[in-house]
């Protein structure tokens, strides 16, 4: 069946047969002193170029035609490189590494004791909650466009396990990634139980569990090393991290130099910026949860799971729902702009007060003067 360009269709046994009449009159053409065919010729300098100068055959095709052909005088070798001797002995170094680390997130396979067939494996001991990063980029972190790439995400599952079993933390998730100008912070964050350290604190000092302070953070800069544990917040830390705008680096220990000055180091700036960027974003639908009803309604409260008149759980909403903005609303505390706290600190009226004014009284012209988001409040709300 003829083509449209007039040509018939070609064989595969017609191509070889073509080729080989090419090859054939290639090779008789030969050169009178050396006696080397215009095949073979061909053939060694493609060779050399595919080899050596793949990015380069346009312009060195002549110079190396002209060497192979005056091989006997003129040496390829001394015009051109042509062999590539490299040392992969640092890179293999860093990979034994790398291979003898991640052997131990995984446990030591069981091998039968044949002295005693009756031996089982000893059975892992458990660990608490950890997020199931595999699941979420999978399907939360893929329908948002992001993600670290599949051997990123596995090695960060293996790193959070680690982290909970070192810890002792009882619930821990991935947080994010902040970006720094010389390494970039993996951040986890979860339910520590540990003691707290015996540190003096100023009075206004949120305790561990509460306020700024309800989860703990630890962070590290690649997913195959150790995380250390960001400090606690102080409301000072988080007034002097409102005043001013720095790049992270990656060195938790670096000294902050600014106008005003930071008087503390980029672990405290870090853990203040993850406390406002947590008490800011973290949203939930409206209706999931709700408050328990107080007389004292401008005191922030605790919310608690929305349910049914029969103690169930409120169906989720669907999609198309969720897709109104009315229908998303902040969960988190918000942080108080003056005094940095998420609660008003308890305070009596001053000596020079005017007399009749209670603590009471004191602390509405306080909560008035520093008035608080309420909970639960909608985004669509926000400036």
């Amino acid at each position: 069946m003829a083509s449209k360009s007039g040509f018939g269709k070609v064989t595969q046994k017609e191509l070889n047969e073509k080729f080989d009449g090419l090859k054939t009159i290639l090779q008789n053409i030969k050169s009178k002193s050396s006696g080397k065919d215009l095949y073979m010729h061909l053939k060694e300098v493609f060779r050399t170029l595919i080899l050596h100068y793949p990015d380069q055959a346009l312009e060195k095709i002549e110079e190396v035609s002209y060497l192979i052909k005056n091989g006997e005088e003129l040496k390829l070798t001394d015009y051109l490189q042509t062999s590539d001797m490299r040392n992969y002995s640092e890179v293999c170094g860093q990979m034994d590494g790398y291979i003898s680390f991640m052997k131990k997130q995984f446990p030591e396979p069981f091998v039968p004791d044949p002295d005693d067939p009756e031996k089982q494996p000893e059975a892992a001991e458990p660990i608490n909650y950890v997020q199931d990063v595999m699941e979420d980029a999978s399907q939360l972190w893929q329908w948002a466009n992001i993600g670290f790439g599949q051997q990123e995400h596995y090695r960060l599952q293996k790193s959070l396990k680690r982290l909970v079993s070192s810890s002792g933390a009882e619930k821990v998730r991935f947080f994010g990634v902040i970006k720094g100008t010389e390494k970039d912070y993996f951040i986890a964050e979860g339910d520590d139980v540990g003691e707290e350290e015996e540190a003096e604190r100023p009075a206004d000092f949120e305790p561990k569990g509460s306020g700024v302070n309800t989860k703990t953070y630890w962070v590290t800069s690649s997913t195959i090393g150790e995380w250390t544990k960001l400090p606690h917040l102080t409301p000072a830390d988080i007034k002097a991290a409102r005043s001013i705008k720095v790049l992270f680096t990656g060195d938790l220990n670096r000294v902050i130099h600014t106008n005003p000055n930071f008087f503390g180091k980029e672990s405290i700036y870090l853990r203040a910026q993850i406390a406002r960027i947590s008490a800011s974003t973290t949203l939930c639908p409206k209706g999931k949860f709700k408050l328990p009803p107080i007389d004292d309604a401008p005191l922030q409260r605790e919310t608690e799971e929305a349910q049914d008149d029969e103690g169930a759980a409120l169906p989720a909403p669907s999609t198309l729902k969720m897709n109104d903005i009315g229908m998303w609303v902040h969960e988190s505390a918000g942080i108080l702009g003056s005094c940095s706290r998420t609660v008003h600190v308890d305070e009596e009226p001053p000596e020079d007060a005017a007399e009749g004014v209670d603590a009471e009284v004191w602390m509405n012209r306080i909560r008035a003067k520093d008035p608080f988001d309420p909970r639960l409040k909608s985004i669509a709300e926000d400036k």
